[in-house]
Formats: C-alpha cells, sequence, structure tokens
C-alpha cells in the first residue's frame, strides 16, 4: 500500500526543538546542551575526564562553567580549571564553590531562565553554560532522595536534572557511588562514565538500568572489557544514542558491541 502524503496518522515535528551547539566530535562526544554522570571510587581517575570534556573537548563553547567541589581549592588536579574559570568570570564573577551553595545553584538556574526567554524575544542564540557538581556524594540534601531528610536543596538538583536542557545548561555529576545519586537525575543523565566498582550491588545497578538494551550477561562483558582495559579504565555509556551500537564504548576511543553485531 502506498503512503500518503498528507497522512492524518504520521508524526509531524512541531517547533524547532533545542538549538543547541553541534558536538566537536561525534558521535562519542554528544551536542549540547547535555549530561554527564562519572561514578568510581576515590582515586580511580574519574575526576580527569570530566576536567579533559572542559578543558579540552569543548573548551570554548561553555559561556559560564560553575563548579561545585570540595577539592577545587587544594587538589593540584584543578589547577589548570581554575585558571581557565577566573579567565571566564574575571574579577565580579564567581565561577567555583568549595560548598554545594544551592543558593547559588537557584540563582544560576533563574538568571538562564530569564536569559534564555529574553533571547528567544529578540531571536537570538541562547548561551550555553555549564554546572558541575563533584564529590557530594556525603551530602544527602544534594543528590539524593531520602526519607526524613529536608532537601530544598535537592530540588535544585532535580530540576537541573529535568529542566537543565531546555535552559541550554549541561551538567556533570562526579560521584563515587551511582547508588547514591537520585532516581530522577539518573533517569534523566545521557551519558554515564563508570569505573571499576567496589561492590556487587554497584554493578547490579548499573545492570539493571540498561536491561532493556541488551542481557545481563552482555553488559557485563561490557563493563569487564573497559574497566580492565588498563589502569584507571571506564566504560562509557551514551544513553541518548539513536541506534544501541551507538551506546557502549571503551572510554572514548572504541565501540563495545556483542559479537553477533
Amino acid at each position: 500500500m502506498g503512503k500518503s502524503a498528507n497522512n492524518i496518522h504520521e508524526v509531524h515535528v512541531y517547533g524547532s526543538g533545542a538549538c543547541g551547539v553541534p558536538s566537536p566530535a561525534p558521535p562519542v562526544h554528544p551536542d549540547l546542551p547535555s549530561s554527564w554522570l562519572f561514578s568510581g571510587p576515590t582515586c580511580s581517575g574519574k575526576s580527569q575526564p570530566w576536567l579533559t570534556l572542559i578543558l579540552k573537548v569543548y573548551r570554548g563553547l561553555w559561556d559560564r562553567i560553575f563548579v561545585f567541589s570540595p577539592s577545587i581549592l587544594v587538589d593540584d588536579s584543578y589547577v589548570e580549571l581554575r585558571k581557565y574559570l577566573d579567565k571566564m568570570g574575571g574579577s565580579k564573577e564567581k565561577l567555583y564553590f568549595e560548598d554545594m551553595d544551592m543558593n547559588a545553584l537557584g540563582r544560576i538556574l533563574d538568571e538562564q531562565r530569564a536569559v534564555c526567554e529574553m533571547c528567544k524575544k529578540q531571536k537570538i542564540k541562547c548561551p550555553e553554560i555549564l554546572v558541575v557538581v563533584d564529590d557530594m556524594a556525603d551530602r544527602s540534601d544534594i543528590l539524593a532522595r531520602r526519607s526524613g531528610v529536608k532537601n530544598a536543596g535537592g530540588s535544585h538538583m532535580v530540576s537541573l536534572a529535568v529542566r537543565g536542557r531546555h535552559l541550554h545548561v549541561s551538567w556533570m555529576v562526579s560521584t563515587q557511588c551511582l547508588n547514591l545519586v537520585s532516581l530522577p537525575i539518573r533517569k534523566n543523565v545521557r551519558n554515564i562514565l563508570v569505573w571499576r566498582a567496589r561492590s556487587t550491588r554497584e554493578i547490579e545497578c548499573i545492570c539493571e538500568e540498561l536491561a532493556a538494551v541488551y542481557d545481563k550477561d552482555t553488559l557485563l562483558q561490557f563493563y569487564e572489557t573497559a574497566v580492565n582495559d588498563k589502569p584507571y579504565s571506564f566504560l562509557t555509556v551514551k544513553l541518548d544514542a539513536a541506534d544501541r551500537r551507538d551506546m557502549f564504548w571503551l572510554r572514548w576511543e572504541a565501540r563495545l558491541l556483542p559479537e553477533e553485531e
């Protein structure tokens, strides 16, 4: 049966969508805005990939970058990042914080929303910004939703995860344990980078959330191949890939595929 040019059952696209910034290195690195979750125990090397994304892969593509990390002033790994942010913000704008200042995060999102609304009215391109939350797993009011915890601050993180892309806000969360990150954040992330876990529960969590893509044995094979390839190696999962053959990567260097594919 021939297809009608005006088939009422076809899905039509309305509006222009979220016009962001094309990827500088497809297909492993996504267009902006996007989101990343880095999960690995201490000393796994997980800081280096997100620093590489900021200082090399996407350098110059974010108009503002805000970093919340208790290690930002004491870790030598962040020296180049601080220099980059100091130059970006100048003497008047604070772009990195030692504590998770939820009031600051709320202001960042509110200001970006106002800027995007103004840009849309003037029909100009919205600026792209990035929010990094590093090493805050011990703060249950930020990354997790637990009974009995007053997490008004956490609501800003959920808003960031759920609505950030509509405001041209990319985000990165670095954590020592994937299970400590709340479900709304995990369900809305687009890229997960996983290092060798120290508990079977952590591995099971990863496999359960990806069970609709491949069976558990295949996922475990991807994981073992990636984390055992060399020291500090990691598995990259692109959750928004259009084709599952583009989802799993050995670091950022090679696709991971089952033998039958």
